[in-house]
């Protein structure tokens, strides 16, 4: 015999799968804002821009813009280009950012001393 339904049970059911959908769909929706959200963040994080000249001692020990080793193989290039010099010393890039952070510690004037002035006295007094 057939089974006979009522109408509350199909607007019950109509409504329940509705909800199904609706929440399907939400998931759906989010699963495609969510990478969007991450990218767009660090997007934003990579386009940050450090003046390089400014940057204290302070801020190269307490680690306030970057890894140190990052820092002083930028200085390090970055002097050695002005000096036109092509030949890199790999054990002192090794050293530098130890060197540099060493000489911030116990020569760096209380942090005001800027990293630009630390590699040059550092890098001069190698020779």
């Amino acid at each position: 015999m057939p089974q006979i339904r009522d109408d509350d049970d199909h607007d019950a059911a109509e409504s329940h799968r509705d909800g199904d959908e609706r929440c399907e769909m939400s998931r759906r929706t989010w699963l495609a804002i969510i990478p969007i959200l991450l990218f767009a963040l660090s997007a934003a994080q990579a386009q940050t821009v450090v003046d390089v000249a400014k940057i204290t001692c302070e801020q190269f020990v307490d680690l306030k813009v970057a890894p140190p080793d990052t820092i002083a193989i930028w200085l390090n290039g970055y002097y050695h280009g002005l000096q036109r010099k092509t030949i890199v010393d790999a054990q002192q890039l090794k050293d530098q950012s130890q060197n540099m952070t060493t000489y911030c510690l116990y020569k760096g004037k209380g942090g005001t001393v800027t990293i630009m002035e630390v590699t040059e006295k550092l890098l001069t007094s190698d020779k």
